[in-house]
């Protein structure tokens, strides 16, 4: 019979539980933003943590226009595209200014594709220390803990990530 309590600690506790390791100092820190309630406490996160360590923050905004107008039943054309890489832009722009604001060295990257992808490729392309984002976007599926975006994040990243609930 398992014991309840148990349940999920290392058989060994000198064994360390499975996370990669924790840089000694932040240097940069990668913050995904998407418009969701989540995201904006994540980019405060991010201000925070800059302010105290004195890192760069990368903003990234990625957007795949085929997989969010086939949710919709829509095929993408040109004009839609263009729409959601403006909106992407426009995300970017007003998550640097509230950075800048806190005088955060910061920077954007509005990345068309697979939004996981496209996080976890730019995390290692940059050399974050960290990656920060909310644990679920603007998707449908409240019921789950984590968006699906979050968790493949998590699954495939070597960078430690902190979810901002």
């Amino acid at each position: 019979m398992t014991n309840n309590y148990d349940y999920g600690r290392p058989e060994n506790w000198d064994d360390p539980l499975v996370m990669p390791e924790i840089p000694d100092t932040l240097e940069r820190i990668l913050v995904a933003v998407d418009g969701s309630y989540q995201s904006e406490r994540a980019i405060a996160q991010a201000a925070f943590l800059a302010q105290f360590t004195q890192a760069e923050v990368i903003v990234v905004v990625a957007y795949n226009p085929i997989t969010k107008l086939r949710r919709r039943g829509l095929l993408p054309n040109e004009e839609i595209v263009e729409a959601m890489r403006l909106d992407a832009h426009e995300l970017a722009s007003e998550a640097t200014a509230l950075l800048a604001a806190k005088k955060v060295n910061v920077r954007a990257i509005a990345a068309r594709g697979d939004p996981a992808e496209a996080i976890v490729t730019l995390a290692e392309d940059e050399k974050v220390s960290l990656i920060i984002m909310g644990h679920r976007g603007l998707g449908n599926m409240k019921r789950f803990l984590l968006g699906s975006v979050t968790e493949r994040v998590l699954q495939t990243s070597s960078i430690p990530v902190l979810i901002q609930p």
